[in-house]
């Protein structure tokens, strides 16, 4: 007569115990936050995923607001910059103009002339196109007479000059320049070549400075400029010398412009 084997039973609550302890038992999740807790050997430890997506979460939000406020200082910086550009003082030469003063009384120890004959005043007029007012404007002027053609080199030292205001789309004039009708007629055949050099050196309402540089050449009509009514005669600018502020330094090698080119720096 065989004999069934007994069953073993076990505890009811066992199998409920060790899934219980497996529920239990976490192992922590290790990461290194940087070199230096990599040296002291102290890894960062957290209890979930969750606190360690969310560590790199705040990092990468600090990341994006601090570009987001270097980005907005730069466009502030922009911004600024734009206005100072837009609303800042700009002077330069608005004409030219050569007008008779009337007959000689003396004899001209500047021309040929002798009394009688006529006399012209060359002026240049400058103004100030930009927006607001300029400080410190220092405007000077010469006029040269060439032989031959072609751009006199630069003439004009740094002198100091009266420093006047030129307000928002205000001209002024710097000093008048005479020369004599014979003169006229020897620019009329060719014979020689007048150039008038003009500067203005000024700071402008946000405290910048500028330098604008002009030279213009003189034409005359085929007419007599020794007699009185002569008119027709005027200036167009050079091939060189008309420019302003950084652009004016390619011109930096005859010492008297090197002076003036010295107030930029």
């Amino acid at each position: 007569m065989s004999r069934k084997r007994p069953r073993s039973f076990e505890p009811a609550n066992k199998t409920s115990q060790k899934t219980q302890n497996s529920e239990n038992c976490h192992t922590p999740t290790t990461v290194f936050v940087s070199n230096l807790d990599q040296l002291k050997g102290e890894p960062v430890r957290y209890e979930s995923n969750k606190d360690k997506y969310g560590w790199i979460f705040d990092r990468v939000v600090a990341f994006f607001l601090l570009m987001a406020t270097a980005g907005g200082t730069y466009y502030i910086y922009k911004t600024d910059e734009t206005t100072r550009q837009s609303q800042r003082a700009f002077v330069a030469v608005r004409d030219i103009s050569v007008d008779p003063l009337g007959p000689l009384q003396l004899p001209s120890i500047m021309t040929d002339d002798g009394p009688g004959q006529m006399i012209y005043s060359i002026t240049m007029a400058w103004e100030n196109n930009g927006s607001t007012e300029t400080k410190d404007l220092e405007i000077g002027n010469t006029l040269i007479i060439n032989g031959h053609p072609g751009v006199p080199v630069w003439p004009i030292k740094d002198r100091a000059g009266q420093k006047r205001v030129l307000l928002p789309k205000a001209s002024t004039q710097a000093s008048k320049l005479t020369t004599g009708g014979s003169d006229l007629n020897n620019v009329r055949d060719g014979r020689t070549f007048i150039f008038i050099f003009g500067f203005a050196k000024y700071r402008d309402a946000f405290g910048a400075k500028h330098l604008t540089l002009a030279c213009f050449e003189i034409g005359a009509a085929p007419i007599d400029y020794t007699k009185e009514g002569a008119k027709g005669a005027g200036g167009y600018q050079c091939g060189e010398y008309n420019c302003a502020d950084e652009d004016c330094k390619r011109y930096d090698k005859p010492p008297e412009l090197k002076e003036l080119l010295a107030y930029l720096d």
